[in-house]
């Protein structure tokens, strides 16, 4: 009988609770190519080989599932051809109006280039996800592209 009301009372609290839908962990997986549309670029005259830019940006990422989304984005970077840092905004928009909206950081060396992402926002199926993700530069002999193989880790409520 005690095990009983436990298990109503369980039941009843998760009813009443507001965040009752539990969320499903989602990981999408993909490749990116980008390109960069416009820049403004401000050298800075007492650090030699460093520079600031801003940049807007464009690119189409495909995912192992078949979809493809259009990702939109603004990034600021500060370094060297070498090496340097970069830290932005960015909207990954599905075929169907589904988004993701993020705030990324990341860098670039010699040894590769790499950017963290965290989930402010997302819409369409996910409304209400929480999550983070990451890129990692793939080497190419492209000029006016990059490629990235990158990764979403999503909790995303009522799947």
């Amino acid at each position: 009988m005690a095990l009983a009301k436990i298990a109503l009372a369980i039941l009843t609290v998760g009813f009443l609770s507001p965040n009752a839908a539990l969320a499903e962990e989602q990981i999408l997986r993909f490749k990116l190519v980008i390109t960069m549309t416009s820049d403004a670029k401000m050298e800075l005259p007492s650090i030699t080989e460093q520079s600031v830019t801003a940049n807007e940006a464009v690119g189409v990422a495909y995912f192992e599932d078949g979809r493809i989304a259009f990702k939109q984005f603004a990034l600021a970077t500060v370094g060297g051809e070498k090496d340097g840092n970069w830290m932005g905004l960015s909207t990954y928009t599905f075929e169907n109006g589904d988004a993701l909206n993020l705030k990324f950081n990341g860098s670039w060396s010699p040894e590769g280039s790499q950017v963290e992402y965290t989930l402010l926002s997302g819409g369409g199926a996910f409304e209400g996800a929480t999550g983070t993700g990451e890129l990692t530069g793939i080497g190419t002999s492209w000029k006016e592209a990059l490629l990235f193989e990158g990764s979403f880790t999503l909790q995303v409520p009522g799947t």
